[in-house]
C-alpha cells in the first residue's frame, strides 16, 4: 500500500507555481480552513523565510495525480540551549488555524502512512528533523488521529478559533444566551444609537484594502496599548508584509473588512476570510475611547446578524461572543 504514493519535497520556484493544483485540491478535500489556501502560505514563505528557515512541503501523488499536500518548513531553534530543528506547519508564525494534511478524501490515510514511513522513521533522507511541532490542529483532524501516539511529536489540537454553527435567524442565535445576557446585548446596542447622531455599520471589499490594512494596525495597537499596557504583537512591518503580500493575490470574495462609523469617524474595524461559507474572523481594532460602550461586542454581533443574512454556515472567532 505504501508503493502507491510517491512523496517528494516541493521546491520553492515550484511552490511559486503551483497555486491552482493547490487550491483545487483543497476545495475538493473535507478541510474548511482558509489558513491552508495557497495565497496565505506562500505570503507567509514569501515574508517570513529566513537563513534559519528551510521550505519543507510534502507532495503525494498517485501515479501523475497529486493527491496529498502537508505545508512545512523546518526551522532551526534551540530547547534549553541545545540546538534543535524544528518542523511546523507553514503559517504558525501569523495566527493559522485548523492547520492539516491536505487530501482528497479518500487518500488520507494513504497519505499520512507515505508521510510516517518517508519522513517520521527515515528523517535524515528528508530533512534531519529534531521534532514535529504540529500546533493548531482541529479536534477532528485525521492527521492528529493518525499521529497521536507516535513518539517524539508534539501535537496541539488547541480551538484558537472555536466554531460557532449560525442559526437561520439572529434572534434564534440570542436564544442561545440567558435572558439576562440577552437584555444586555439588546441593551448595549440602544445605548450606542442613543448616544450618537450617526452610527453605521458597513462591510468593505478589497478594492479599499490598503486603507483598511492600515486602520486596522493603527486601531488595534491603539486598544492594545492601552487595554495591554504593553506593545501590540500584531503591530509589526513583519505583519504589515505579510498582509498586503498576501491582499494582493486574494480574490474579491475571500476576504470581507466591517467598519462601525460613528459620526463618520471609524471607531472599530474587523478584518475576516470566508470560505467554503464559513467566515473566519482574523483580526479587529477600535478607538479606544469607545470602549466603555463595548465597541467591540457591538460590532461583532452586528458581524453576526450579517453572516446570519447572508445564510454563512459557521462564525469561526477566538473572541468571546458569550
Amino acid at each position: 500500500m505504501f508503493n502507491t504514493v510517491k512523496i517528494y519535497l516541493l521546491t520553492e520556484n515550484e511552490f511559486r507555481k503551483i497555486k491552482s493544483d493547490w487550491n483545487n485540491l483543497l476545495d475538493k478535500s473535507n478541510l474548511q480552513s482558509f489558513f491552508l489556501k495557497w495565497e496565505w502560505l506562500y505570503s507567509y514563505w514569501e515574508t517570513v523565510q529566513d537563513k534559519n528557515s528551510r521550505l519543507n512541503i510534502y507532495i503525494f501523488k498517485v501515479d501523475s495525480k497529486i493527491v496529498g499536500i502537508l505545508p512545512l518548513y523546518l526551522k532551526k531553534a534551540t530547547f534549553y540551549s541545545i540546538p534543535i530543528k524544528k518542523l511546523n506547519f507553514l503559517g504558525n508564525d501569523v495566527a493559522s488555524d485548523y492547520m492539516d494534511i491536505i487530501c482528497l478524501p479518500d487518500y488520507q490515510e494513504l497519505c499520512c502512512n507515505a508521510f510516517y514511513k518517508n519522513v517520521i522513521r527515515d528523517r535524515n533522507k528528508y530533512c534531519g528533523f529534531t521534532v514535529l511541532e504540529f500546533k493548531s490542529l482541529t479536534e477532528d483532524s485525521y492527521l492528529l488521529k493518525f499521529l497521536k501516539n507516535k513518539q517524539r511529536i508534539l501535537l496541539s489540537n488547541e480551538m484558537i478559533c472555536p466554531r460557532v454553527l449560525l442559526p437561520e435567524k439572529y434572534m434564534d442565535y440570542l436564544k442561545n444566551y440567558k435572558h439576562k445576557r440577552r437584555w444586555q446585548i439588546k441593551d448595549r446596542e440602544r445605548q450606542i444609537y442613543k448616544m450618537f447622531d450617526s452610527v453605521n455599520v458597513e462591510f468593505c471589499t478589497l478594492k479599499d484594502s490598503k486603507y483598511l490594512i492600515d486602520t486596522l494596525f493603527n486601531l488595534h495597537k491603539q486598544r492594545w496599548e492601552i487595554a495591554r499596557n504593553e506593545k501590540s504583537t500584531f503591530y509589526n512591518e513583519y505583519r504589515k508584509k505579510f498582509n498586503n503580500a498576501f491582499i494582493s493575490r486574494c480574490k474579491e470574495d475571500d476576504v470581507l473588512f466591517s467598519l462601525v462609523k460613528i459620526n463618520n469617524e471609524i471607531a472599530s474595524i474587523m478584518y475576516m476570510f470566508i470560505y467554503k461559507n464559513n467566515l473566519f474572523y482574523y483580526q479587529n481594532g477600535w478607538l479606544p475611547k469607545y470602549s466603555k460602550y463595548s465597541i467591540g461586542l457591538f460590532h461583532i454581533y452586528k458581524v453576526i446578524d450579517y453572516s446570519i443574512n447572508k445564510k454563512i454556515s459557521f462564525f469561526l472567532s477566538d473572541i468571546t461572543v458569550g
